[in-house]
């Protein structure tokens, strides 16, 4: 449908585009990400046909027509935008439907264009447009720039409700968030021109990996650079089960324990002093979520098998008397990562024992929120894994304990662990000891 090769382009005697090539083919979503200045937006422009930018090179094609030979009437009209006639009775049933959709009250639709419009208000009647013009290829610019969080996923569903087997779309975003909604079919990332060397790319994929052109590294670099990898074993994995024969006192539980409890109000407030977890967010934007409190249990050993559950969990452990904690995570094959929230209040004592074991694909985000003179000790056992990740954050008060223990062995694939410990007072203290044990060919990160 889209075929743009080598394109260069420039803006009053300066490069923006260097040799950019990118095929878009029907029925296919592609997001374009990278940071400012790359030319993302440039790209937008030149294909809609806005003037003021100088094509020094290349060729884009779209149906088999020269783009760049078509004045803006003439691209509209050749299905970047597009609407079959249709009468006037017709036409307002249809706005008043799709803008319905979109969470769009009649009085909006009586006022002036994007006049007095609130930045969610000017992507909402962008989207409706879209809906109501039906292109065959959408170009979305920072579709999400100004939208909260509910906004955001209003407007991510129009688009999906527009997605078929006959239009395309180029979503051009800054950030993964819109990403989780919009699920594209390729990610292209684009990188500033002034960081392009004139002879061996090859030494530019390494600066980019090394030095990372994007602001937040944890987000955007880990998750296009490791989740999305195929990491494969030939491996055979055990199915691994826990004996707790010998334990005489254990509560295993069960999905009547749990309550509900929303997560998703909560997406903003990130109180570490680091770049937020891609982990946390993606888990929170698609598994809804359980709390449980601990202390219900008159049992001294609780168990939770990760397995029998799909949602993000909220522990609490208010009282001081001590608590084991089992968490099972074993024999899973999961994309979406998922969020094991921990709040200890002033002096709550919890043991935690984790078994990361015989897992195909898993992805952990570990939030430990320690008040007063609070104690915790983790214990997280490893192995037979192809590839997963623990993520532990864990803010500290007060006189705080926190004793982080890992042990790793006998893995096949990747494997990684990273902790950002935040102490709130010098009073408190923490502890983090990882010890692996390498098969050939496997790798063991602890960052």
């Amino acid at each position: 449908m889209l075929k743009i090769n080598n394109l260069h382009v420039s803006i009053e005697g300066k490069q923006i585009i260097k040799g950019l090539s990118l095929s878009i083919n029907k029925g296919e979503v592609h997001a374009l990400m990278g940071p400012n200045g790359s030319g993302k937006s440039t790209l937008s422009y030149v294909l809609s046909g806005k003037e003021g930018y100088e094509i020094e090179e290349g060729t884009i094609e779209y149906n088999g027509k020269n783009l760049l030979d078509l004045e803006v009437d003439e691209r509209a009209n050749a299905g970047f935008l597009g609407m079959p006639e249709i009468d006037a009775l017709e036409f307002a049933k249809l706005i008043k439907s799709q803008a319905e959709d979109l969470g769009i009250g009649s009085e909006m639709l009586k006022r002036d264009l994007n006049v007095n419009y609130s930045g969610g208000e000017k992507k909402k009647q962008e989207i409706l447009q879209m809906s109501i013009l039906k292109p065959d290829m959408a170009i979305l610019d920072e579709t999400d720039s100004g939208l909260d969080i509910d906004a955001l996923r209003i407007v991510s569903e129009g688009v999906n409700k527009l997605r078929s087997e006959q239009n395309s779309f180029l979503v051009i975003t800054h950030y993964q968030r819109l990403l989780n909604y919009i699920k594209p079919d390729f990610v292209h990332i684009i990188a500033k021109l002034d960081m392009m060397p004139s002879k061996d790319i090859s030494d530019y994929a390494e600066k980019v990996l090394l030095d990372n052109p994007f602001e937040n590294f944890k987000i955007e670099n880990y998750k296009y650079a490791q989740l999305h990898k195929s990491i494969t074993s030939n491996v055979s994995l055990d199915e691994f089960k826990a004996d707790l024969s010998s334990i005489s006192s254990v509560k295993n539980i069960k999905l009547s324990d749990t309550s509900d409890i929303d997560l998703l109000s909560d997406l903003n407030k990130w109180n570490f002093n680091n770049a937020d977890s891609y982990f946390r967010v993606n888990s929170i934007l698609e598994r809804s979520s359980k709390k449980i409190d601990l202390d219900l249990f008159r049992e001294e050993i609780v168990c939770l098998d990760l397995s029998l559950f799909k949602e993000n969990i909220h522990f609490l452990k208010t009282s001081d008397s001590p608590k084991t904690l089992m968490i099972n995570n074993s024999n899973l094959s999961e994309d979406c990562a998922r969020s094991i929230i921990l709040n200890l209040s002033e002096n709550a004592k919890l043991n935690i024992i984790h078994y990361n074991i015989s897992n195909s694909k898993s992805f952990l985000y570990f939030e430990i929120n320690q008040q007063n003179n609070s104690n915790l000790k983790f214990l997280s056992f490893q192995s037979n894994n192809i590839h997963t990740r623990n993520e532990f954050f864990a803010s500290l008060e007060e006189n705080c304990s926190l004793n982080l223990y890992g042990l790793n062995i006998h893995n096949y694939g990747v494997n990684d662990n990273y902790s950002f410990i935040q102490h709130m007072k010098p009073s408190s203290q923490s502890r983090e000891v990882f010890k692996s044990i390498v098969k050939s060919g496997a790798i063991t990160n602890f960052h």
